[in-house]
């Protein structure tokens, strides 16, 4: 998955960028947030199946609940962060 917006409270964006990598059936990842200058965040817990997907950040205080659509492109979902939650949409860029 690649860049996406996540709105700031401010009702600004923020980019934000999902890396996911799979290895003998475990999806490890992180999060990055070009716009604070922040990359690397590890992902603590990744879960797919039958087209749903479930990550948090345990640093990050964030989670995410998704569902991928039917080309396999991009992901529907939500993202929590600190109690706060957003509607959010992650694209496939590469």
């Amino acid at each position: 998955m690649g860049r996406n917006r996540r709105p700031r409270r401010t009702g600004q964006e923020d980019r934000c960028a999902s890396h996911f990598r799979g290895q003998d059936g475990i999806i490890s990842g992180t999060i990055d947030y070009p716009d604070q200058d922040t990359s690397g965040i590890e992902i603590t817990a990744i879960t797919y199946q039958q087209h749903a997907l479930h990550m948090e950040s345990t640093p990050g205080l964030v989670s995410y609940d998704g569902t991928m659509n039917e080309e396999a492109s991009q992901l529907t979902g939500t993202w929590t962060q600190s109690g706060n939650k957003l509607a959010l949409v992650l694209k496939r860029t590469r």
